[in-house]
């Protein structure tokens, strides 16, 4: 029986590569089909960004805001999600 090849769609490798250089040491590229690439945050949390590279350098910049807003609050979420760069939103730990 013939089964095609594997392949990912050409925003998704753009988006990989987006990302790729924005990924903190120590720490891994991951994909989830819910909420798209991230990764584990050295600090313990999880953050997605969606799963395409349309506004990507919006979504970091976002995501590097709402990291120091919660740092000088002295907040640490469990999961960050900047997938709509216009609407980012953290959860604590359940």
């Amino acid at each position: 029986s013939f089964t095609p090849p594997a392949f990912a769609a050409p925003d998704l490798v753009q988006t990989a590569l987006a990302l790729a250089s924005s990924v903190p040491p120590g720490s891994a590229l991951t994909y989830d089909p819910a909420y798209g690439f991230g990764w584990t945050d050295s600090r313990g949390w999880q953050v997605y960004f969606g799963s395409t590279s349309r506004d990507m350098p919006l979504k970091l910049r976002v995501y590097q805001s709402l990291v120091d807003s919660l740092a000088g609050r002295g907040v640490s979420p469990a999961f960050i999600s900047v997938v709509h760069a216009d609407a980012p939103y953290y959860r604590m730990e359940q």
